[in-house]
Formats: C-alpha cells, sequence, structure tokens
C-alpha cells in the first residue's frame, strides 16, 4: 500500500467515525423524545424568562461602561493592577464588568479592549478566562438565598470563585513582562443603536447553547438513573442546572453539595465557555482557557472546602 493511499484511509475514517456516533446516538434519542422535549422547554424557559432578561440589559451597559470608562495609568489602583497582573490597567473595566454583571459580559468587554488596540493579544488571553464569572446576583439570591436558604454561603461562593480567578490570574502572569501599553483610556462615543443590535444578536446565541445544554443534561438524565452522577456530569456542562441537581440530590451531605457548587460556579460550565467562544472566536487558546477555568473550579472548592463542615 503506497504512502498516499494509507493517508487517503486515515482521513476517510473520521467521517466514518462520526457517522457511526450521529447514528448510535439518534437511536439512543428516538425513544426519549418527550424527555429531550421536556429538557428543550425547560432550556428555553430559563433563557426566556430568567437569564436573557437579565443578561439583555448589562450587555448594552457594558459597552455604556467601556466607552464611557477613563482610567488614568498614574491612579494608585492602575499602578498596583499592572503590577500583580502585567497587563494594561484598562483591563480593570473588563473584570469589573464580569465580576458585577456576570459571564459573559466580562469577556465581552475583553474582547471590546482588545478590538480598540488597548490590550494585546496575551493579555486578552490571560484575561478572558478570570473575568467570565457568574455574577453575584445569581450566585449570592440565586443560589445562596434563593437553592440553599443562606445569604452568607451565597457571599462565600462568590467570593471563593472571585479570590480564585484573582489568584489564578495573578500566577499566569509572574513570567510575564510589564504590559508597555499606554495605560491611559479615554472617553469614547457610545452608540446606542449598534450596542443594541450587538446585544440582541449576542442575547440569541447565549440562548441558544443554554438550550442546547439542557438538552444535554436532560438526555443524560435519561440515560443515568443515579442522580449523583447526573449532577456532577452537570458540573462540567451548564452551571444553572448543575447547581440545581446538586441541591436536590439527596446523596450529597451539605459540606459535598457546598465544595461541588464552588466547583461548578467556578469552571462555570461549558455552555459559558461557548458563548465566551463566541466573541473570542481564534483569538486565543480554547484549550489554554478551559485549562483556566478548570484550575478556578479546583481552586474555588478548595477555597470553601474549610466553610463547608462548619455551615449547617
Amino acid at each position: 500500500m503506497t504512502e498516499q493511499a494509507s493517508i487517503k484511509r486515515k482521513k476517510g475514517a473520521s467521517p466514518t467515525i462520526s457517522m457511526l456516533f450521529c447514528i448510535i446516538l439518534t437511536l439512543i434519542m428516538l425513544p426519549l423524545g418527550g424527555e429531550l422535549q421536556s429538557a428543550v422547554v425547560k432550556g428555553m424557559s430559563l433563557a426566556a424568562l430568567k437569564i436573557i432578561p437579565t443578561v439583555f440589559p448589562f450587555m448594552v451597559l457594558s459597552d455604556f461602561w467601556i466607552s464611557s470608562a477613563e482610567i488614568k495609568d498614574n491612579s494608585p489602583v492602575a499602578k498596583a493592577f499592572e503590577k500583580l497582573f502585567k497587563m494594561n490597567a484598562c483591563a480593570l473595566t473588563a473584570l469589573l464588568s464580569g465580576a458585577l454583571c456576570g459571564f459573559p459580559l466580562g469577556v465581552k468587554s475583553a474582547v471590546g479592549l482588545y478590538r480598540q488596540g488597548a490590550i494585546k493579544k496575551d493579555e486578552l488571553s490571560r484575561l478572558s478566562a478570570i473575568v467570565n464569572l457568574p455574577s453575584p446576583a445569581f450566585v449570592i439570591s440565586g443560589v445562596g438565598v434563593g437553592l440553599l436558604g443562606d445569604i452568607k454561603v451565597g457571599v462565600l461562593l462568590y467570593l471563593s470563585v472571585l479570590i480564585s480567578s484573582l489568584i489564578i490570574g495573578f500566577i499566569s502572569s509572574l513570567k510575564k513582562e510589564k504590559s508597555y501599553n499606554s495605560a491611559l483610556i479615554s472617553r469614547q462615543s457610545f452608540d446606542l443603536t449598534a450596542s443594541v443590535r450587538d446585544a440582541g444578536i449576542s442575547s440569541l446565541a447565549i440562548a441558544s447553547y443554554i438550550i442546547f445544554f439542557s438538552a444535554v443534561t436532560g438526555l443524560v438524565s435519561a440515560i443515568i438513573k443515579n442522580g449523583a452522577i447526573v449532577a456532577i456530569i452537570s458540573t462540567l456542562l451548564e452551571v444553572g442546572n448543575a447547581t440545581s441537581a446538586i441541591v436536590n440530590c439527596s446523596a450529597f451531605s451539605r459540606s459535598i453539595v457546598l465544595v461541588l457548587i464552588a466547583f461548578a460556579l467556578g469552571f462555570s460550565g461549558l455552555s459559558v465557555h461557548l458563548q465566551a467562544f463566541s466573541f473570542l472566536q481564534k483569538e486565543i487558546s480554547r484549550r489554554n482557557y478551559l485549562l483556566t477555568k478548570l484550575l478556578i473550579g479546583l481552586l474555588s472548592a478548595t477555597i470553601i472546602f474549610p466553610f463547608a463542615f462548619f455551615a449547617k
């Protein structure tokens, strides 16, 4: 067999495997049509009634935030940020957007800074993972009060994720040189029409990812009847469904529930990461991004671990 024929055979193997996988998946899904339909409806309800109404106005706000932000390189906060994270101080706007408004607004702000030329590609790569954070409203109100019935636990969970992101961001900058970009960001004109249009398009993309991963979670739940395994798998898929599944699983003690939720919030799930990639496109290494988010999730769980055993 010639080398050229061998190469052709190797290239032809991948589509065959993909087709076989699709056939098997279709055969599995056919008898689970009712479960999938319920999962999709649940995802649509989650996106339309809870996620989009919260995210859409903040998307417009994040554009206004970036256009109106003015950071001077001689301010103490700017100097401290540049020294710790080795990136332009204007990246503070993206960090604050992510910390206050939640994902994917931190990434959206970071990409906006990159396209303005305010930060470099390496800075965007390091920044994107640490600013893609769950909002304090979601963690403190939704998870802490709504699911766990304790606002103090919600605050601890949020702080564990935020502190983990800052620590990982600091560690990733240790071997980097200080940014030589101008740290002076001046005010720019705000285009409301363009901002609303872009927020609408982005909202549709976010809703699509939520619905898709809701269907995936529903499929996993229909196939695997063990609630604990489903809850653990959910932490890698979609953070909203994951937190609910973890709390509702009777197999977990209160301490394990908190540790798993901390990991789910820190890692944030593939649904959130695909939303981030829709903004980032091919501008960063997805492997490095996912590894960073995994480290943030593990560190968040580690930070919450000693508190988890004192929780009632």
